[in-house]
């Protein structure tokens, strides 16, 4: 049975969350704005049963080439993540940009992998839906891997068409290849014994993300944080991937990846969203596709639903998900200068 404590210490709310058998969570929790709704009862979630792979395709026949990481569980895409700015058969880029998946379903059956990706080009610093593109994928499995033949479609009729291929990893080769030494944990904010730094280890760290080397991709999607968030004078942005979810730091404890972050939820203010609507309009100069719609909405909703998620570090895979439905108010915002509550590991 899962239990729950719940006190207020000034003005923080904070909850002490015990998972038998998993772990022991607290999570300090900004008391939430003027209104905010009483929480509901927690759920406690977990994935299905099933193998979790993790399949990488390389993208061939567009300038540059396009690579992608799968993360699939009992054969089926769970998570999508597009390496850098190009897609195959997207728009060439010039600028900063995002990559945002809408949709997916690729699937591994038998010695075939089929299925297609939804996803929208968008400049970041700017109000430029730059693409929508659907990727068809088709290949077989070969001796090394998986290979065959991609095409696209671009909202308003562009096509484009080339070769793929790709590498499935199975869970324990995955597990075994990516283990996490015993005891390099960063179980705090603050880290081990709240002293801001890490225990003492062989691994080199880097100066230059562009050096480091992608190893997955969360099987749970976060939204965006504050920093890159919406913000309320440019609210039209919110269609364009940044729908703010909150700015924890994800904590490690014992081979595991800890997050905390909201979901908007409720239903959304209606003057509100039609005033966003209104000014998504007048600024991009159309109506909102039904997705930016989606992103619009939640936007406008009022409350959040608080969410702590424990993933495998080795995988990235999800074992389990706490949900407080309806726990804080639905903070979108630039420049957050409140609480960023991260959980801690305490037993």
């Amino acid at each position: 049975m899962t239990r729950f404590w719940i006190s207020r210490l000034g003005s923080r709310l904070c909850r002490l969350v015990l998972l038998p058998g998993l772990a022991v969570l607290f999570v300090a929790l900004g008391a939430g704005e003027a209104g905010a709704p009483s929480s509901g009862e927690p759920q406690v979630h977990r994935p299905g049963t099933g193998e979790y792979q993790h399949l990488w395709l390389t993208f061939d026949g567009g300038e540059p080439s396009a690579k992608a990481f799968v993360g699939l569980r009992n054969g089926k895409s769970t998570t999508v993540w597009f390496l850098g700015g190009p897609v195959p058969g997207g728009a060439k880029v010039s600028g900063a940009s995002r990559v945002l998946i809408d949709a997916h379903g690729l699937a591994v059956a038998g010695n075939a992998i089929k299925g297609r990706i939804v996803l929208r080009q968008v400049s970041v610093k700017g109000t430029t839906l730059l693409a929508d593109v659907t990727v068809t994928i088709d290949a077989k499995k070969t001796d090394d891997g998986f290979a065959g033949v991609w095409s696209s479609e671009i909202r308003g009729g562009k096509t484009a068409n080339g070769s793929v291929s790709g590498i499935l990893t199975d869970e324990a080769t995955i597990q075994a290849s990516q283990a996490f030494a015993p005891g390099i944990d960063w179980p705090s904010y603050h880290g081990p014994n709240g002293t801001n730094r890490a225990v003492d280890s062989s691994a080199l760290l880097i100066d230059d993300l562009t050096k480091a080397k992608p190893v997955w991709r969360a099987e749970e999607s976060v939204l965006s944080g504050w920093g890159t968030g919406v913000s309320s004078r440019y609210t039209w942005l919110a269609a364009f991937g940044t729908v703010c979810g909150g700015s924890s730091s994800p904590v490690v404890a014992d081979g595991r990846v800890y997050l905390f972050h909201y979901i908007p939820a409720g239903e959304p203010d209606a003057k509100e969203l039609a005033k966003v609507l209104a000014d998504f309009e007048k600024v991009v100069g159309r109506k909102p596709l039904a997705i930016e719609r989606a992103s619009l909405v939640d936007y406008c909703r009022p409350v959040a639903d608080t969410v702590v998620t424990c993933l495998d570090a080795r995988t990235g895979a999800v074992l389990w998900r706490v949900v407080f439905p309806r726990w804080m108010g639905n903070v979108q915002a630039h420049k957050w200068r409140g609480l960023n509550p991260s959980a801690s590991v305490i037993g």
